[in-house]
């Protein structure tokens, strides 16, 4: 995948960081992918039209985004990071993460479905990330924190996961925001090696002139029928039934 160059911000559409004026991007080569099938995706079209669900701002309603300075070889500014509302095709309420932070994000765009959009590796990652932390977003510090994660995992499956390496790094400074946000997100990827998967399905999004995202779904467990439960129910008296007779 090539990472599409640095977009300046401009009225008509929304980005997730404040950019620099005065910053470049390096433009760089996402390796080879690996096509992956997802489990009990939701029914999306191959092409979706997506919109903000507040006209105006990309993280909607909720506001679950924090403000965090990002200094790298590749990516340099300060960023808004945190989760979308977006509208696909009608659907309401689809809640998104970045996953192309050198791209600006556009309001009405096209994006195409697009399972294939990273290594087997980053994808496991992926999995395990939503699994084991998108439960912990209560507020705009813990959402910009998955994202900082979600970020890293992208940009640094191959190379080690830390945010003070490789081609994702935020700094530590004085910031308090900046700081609880790097310390979260940091916590969020030491867990990763220990995490369950399969807790969400994930769908990949892709454009070419707007920023690519993932869009997820819990993954309900699926409930024991009711012959199934009354089989149960019959072994399991019939088993203390035997346990009775032993006993006397």
């Amino acid at each position: 995948m090539l990472f599409r160059g640095f977009v300046n911000l401009v009225n008509h559409f929304d980005v997730c960081r404040i950019i620099h004026e005065d910053k470049t991007m390096m433009r760089r080569t996402l390796g080879a992918v690996t096509a992956l099938g997802l489990l009990a995706a939701p029914a999306f079209a191959a092409t979706q039209t997506v919109t903000y669900q507040d006209p105006d701002d990309p993280f909607g309603a909720g506001q679950l985004f924090s403000r965090i300075q990002i200094d790298s070889p590749v990516f340099d500014g300060t960023y808004r990071a945190g989760q979308f509302e977006f509208t696909l095709d009608g659907i309401e309420d689809i809640l998104a993460f970045c996953i192309e932070v050198t791209q600006g994000l556009r309001d009405n765009k096209d994006y195409e479905d697009t399972p294939g959009l990273f290594s087997t590796a980053v994808i496991d990652n992926i999995d395990r990330l939503f699994t084991s932390a998108y439960d912990s977003i209560t507020d705009g510090v813990s959402a910009a924190a998955f994202q900082v994660a979600l970020w890293e995992i992208v940009e640094d499956t191959a190379t080690g996961i830390d945010l003070t390496s490789g081609n994702f790094l935020t700094p530590s400074n004085t910031n308090t925001t900046q700081q609880q946000v790097r310390t979260t997100a940091q916590s969020f990827l030491d867990g990763l090696g220990s995490a369950d998967t399969g807790g969400f399905a994930l769908r990949f999004f892709a454009a070419d002139d707007s920023q690519d995202f993932v869009t997820f779904e819990r993954i309900s467990p699926v409930p024991l029928p009711a012959s199934g439960l009354l089989l149960l129910s019959a072994g399991l008296g019939a088993s203390l039934l035997r346990r009775k007779r032993r006993a006397v």
